[in-house]
């Protein structure tokens, strides 16, 4: 919440904020909506959605209004700015079901978007919010960002751009190939595309032509990935350490004992 707070400024009036379950409390709802910031996100399962009550939209879809007096004032915070916020706020709340492993999950959709828009829409707008946990997967993978090498604070951040900007190319890339065949960018991989990237770049930058180019362009549409919506996946390691033992010390002084121990 600390790090929504830092960044709250750069939101601008008519944004909508996607976000988890975490998110929609009355306090981050009321600091959204004043800054006329909607919210799109799951209710938290602490919460109790009750849909006789409010006004519907239909079948497990009504408009409800949340009230101020139901949270409380948070540790440290200040008591004039939890009165500052407003009595109410009218929220909507409608269920989706989000495909798993084991079945169909429902969960509750709540959002500030109270117009009448279709509950498909919405929830195409909250699943597509793991497209972003995607996208941070494939730059620490992908383009090995998942550990950074720079020391001083200036240059890690050099480092991260530089990550962010060759992304950027590789996703530029990809979308003039789904352009020119016909289909979205997303079913593309990403690193097929690095991979036929760093396979055609000797031979571009040797003798650069429109047809290498094209025949890239071509490379990379072969490189596809499966479409799978709702993507349920444990929070857990896969991969065991290949080494048992861990850099504790100083690689010199490591070195210098391994020199007094050769035979």
């Amino acid at each position: 919440m600390g790090l929504l707070t830092q960044v709250a400024d750069s939101l601008s009036p008519g944004n909508v904020l996607v976000a988890d379950r975490y998110f929609p409390s009355y306090k981050t709802v009321a600091m959204l909506k004043a800054r006329g910031v909607d919210l799109v996100s799951i209710s938290h399962k602490g919460r109790h959605v009750d849909f006789r009550r409010g006004e519907p939209l239909g079948p497990k879809d009504h408009v409800v209004e949340w009230h101020r007096g139901q949270y409380h004032t948070a540790r440290g915070e200040n008591a004039a700015n939890h009165g500052a916020m407003p009595e109410t706020i009218r929220m909507r709340e409608f269920v989706i079901e989000i495909e798993g492993r084991d079945g169909k999950e429902k969960v509750v959709v709540v959002t500030t978007i109270t117009d009448p828009v279709p509950q498909k829409e919405i929830a195409d707008l909250y699943r597509a919010r793991w497209l972003c946990e995607l996208d941070f997967r494939s730059i620490k993978h992908s383009l090995h960002m998942d550990v950074l090498r720079c020391k001083s604070p200036e240059m890690v951040r050099k480092e991260i751009w530089c990550h962010v900007m060759a992304y950027n190319l590789l996703r530029g890339t990809m979308t003039e190939t789904a352009k020119r065949h016909a289909i979205t960018p997303r079913q593309l991989s990403v690193k097929g595309t690095m991979q036929a990237i760093e396979a055609f770049t000797p031979a571009m930058m040797a003798a650069g032509s429109e047809t290498l180019y094209d025949a890239m362009l071509t490379t990379v549409s072969a490189h596809r990935v499966g479409n799978r919506p709702g993507r349920l996946e444990p929070r857990m390691k896969k991969r065991r350490p290949t080494w048992q033992t861990y850099m504790m010390k100083p690689r010199q002084k490591l070195r210098r004992r391994l020199k007094s121990s050769a035979p």
